[in-house]
Formats: structure tokens, sequence, C-alpha cells
């Protein structure tokens, strides 16, 4: 049985690296908490705000991430609600890609 666990273990192991070696993706990385849908509403007020991100200077390896997010806590109701708007584009490649989310939360 203890055999058993640690095949299990390994083949579970390398399933993970092998399919981290062949995924190849980028993620939106912003240090600012608000981006985060579990935040939306968090403070009393409505919010909003914009984002901008470049990566790469040169003209061939450009990526550059634009985000426009507005949120509001609607105390009455006990819910929050936001709009987030993600937009990327990569000038090599020529990738574009815009991502529309609306963030709920419910105060219990």
């Amino acid at each position: 049985m203890l055999a058993t666990s640690k095949v299990k273990g390994l083949l579970c192991s390398l399933l993970f690296v092998g399919s981290s070696l062949l995924s190849n993706a980028q993620d939106i990385r912003f240090s600012q908490f608000y981006l985060n849908p579990a935040f939306t509403g968090a403070s009393d007020v409505g919010r909003a705000g914009l984002n901008y991100r470049l990566q790469g200077t040169s003209s061939q390896s450009n990526y550059t991430t634009l985000s426009a997010f507005v949120d509001y806590n609607f105390v009455d109701y006990q819910i929050n609600t936001g709009l987030l708007i993600l937009d990327d584009h990569d000038e090599f490649s020529g990738y574009n890609s815009t991502t529309v989310a609306i963030p709920v939360s419910y105060d219990f």
C-alpha cells in the first residue's frame, strides 16, 4: 500500500511538472489590491481607477496591459457590484485580448 501511494505521488508530480513545462501563458500582474474581485465594495464609498503597464521597451517586444475599474457598495441593500475591463496588446505577435467582468458580492 505504501508503494502504491508513492507511485501515485510520483505520477502526479510528473504530470504537474510536465504540464507546467508545456504551458505558455502570461497573467496580469498589478500590485494594487483592488483588481481582486473579492474586494468589490470593500470601502464605504465608490471607487474608480485606471492602471497601465508596459512590459518591454523595444518596438518589437511591447506588451501593454490597460485596466479600468469602478465599484460601489450599496449599503442599504447589502450588495456590492462593479465593472472591470482589461485590455492586453502584444506588438510582436499581434495578440489582443479584452476582458469585461462584473464582480458582485453580498454581505450576509
